[in-house]
Parts: C-alpha cells; structure tokens; sequence
C-alpha cells in the first residue's frame, strides 16, 4: 500500500513539474508578445542602429527618435547622443562612460548632483540585462510650476570599464507604464564587441 501512494505521489509530482514548465515557456511568449504591443502603441515600428568607434559599440533607437551626438571634454564620457520625440513626450541620452567605479557609486554620485527638494519616489532597483549587473533609477521631478516629470535611468556594467548609461524624460502629461517596455528594449539593445 505504502509503495502504491509514493507511486500516485511522484505521478503527481510529475504533473506539476510539467505544468511549472510548460506555464514557464508561456510567461515568455506572453512577455515578448506584450512587449511588441508596447512598441506598436508607442507607434515604434523599427530602430535605426548606432555604431560607436568603428563598431566597437552597437545600439538601437527607434529610428523615428531625433538624435543628436554630443561631445564632452576629458575621456569619462566616451560617447553621448541625446534624442527626443515629440509625439511620445520622450527626451533623454545615451552615454558611454569609462570609468572603473561600480555601478552603486557611479549612480550614487549622479545622485548626489540632483536638487533633492525637487526629487519624489526616487527608487533604485539592482538587476540583470543580458547576464550583464544593471541599475535602473525611477523618479520624479518637481519642476516650479508643479508640474511633474518622470526619469528612468539605467547603468549597465560592461567589460573594460565601460558602463552603457541610458536617460529617459517624459512629462506627466504623457507618461504611460508601457513606455517602460520601450526602455527596455532600447538598453538591451546595446552590444559591446570586442
């Protein structure tokens, strides 16, 4: 009798682990399929590809993004090309910084130059994109005529040094939760080739 019920058990129990499974490659076809609609509400239908010193280094942007690359002195900022859309309410950068901190200082610091009255909500959340240590910053800032905007900020580490920095800015008046799909697919669009 006693060999009966563990047989009915691990029955069971291998029904469960198929289910476990099967919902998991479910949760991914459902999360790639969501973040397609995401881009097609945001009316994003390609992206346009930017190569950094001679490949070296690779993102996308919607390609209906303006884009315009900036230059800084020194060699902290290797690379910057801010990029705005109208449509969206979207305006922000993309940086490449060279720097041998870790992701919590290089964060902290850019932290620390924010005028903290005006700062709401501000939370960090540590992940991974691409098996790559990222942060990803949210918060609001109040601007003087009390009207609100929303900045997500993303460090991605890289190797050699390099961390692949990405700030979004969007008004109260034209945030929506699933431009942070949009955002996402942006940051892990980045490739670093050696």
């Amino acid at each position: 009798m006693k060999a009966f019920m563990n047989k009915k058990q691990l029955g069971v129990m291998l029904i469960l682990i198929s289910l476990m499974a099967v919902l998991f490659v479910v949760q991914i076809g459902f999360n790639d399929r969501l973040r397609i609609v995401s881009l097609m509400n945001s009316n994003i239908t390609d992206f346009k590809q930017y190569s950094i010193n001679d490949g070296k280094y690779q993102y996308k942007l919607p390609s209906e993004w303006i884009a315009e690359q900036k230059s800084y002195p020194g060699n902290y900022i290797i690379y910057s090309n801010n990029f705005k859309n109208d449509e969206l309410g979207v305006m922000g950068y993309a940086q490449i910084l060279n720097s041998k901190e870790n992701l919590d200082k290089i964060s902290g610091e850019d932290k620390a130059r924010l005028n903290n009255d005006k700062i709401l909500d501000y939370k960090i959340v540590s992940t991974k994109i691409k098996d790559k240590e990222c942060r990803k910053i949210e918060y609001k800032e109040k601007l003087n005529q009390g009207k609100l905007v929303y900045h997500n900020t993303y460090y991605v580490s890289e190797a050699n040094g390099i961390v692949f920095k990405v700030d979004f800015s969007i008004g109260q008046d034209k945030y929506k939760e699933s431009l942070n799909s949009v955002f996402d697919a942006i940051v892990e669009s980045f490739i670093q080739n050696k």
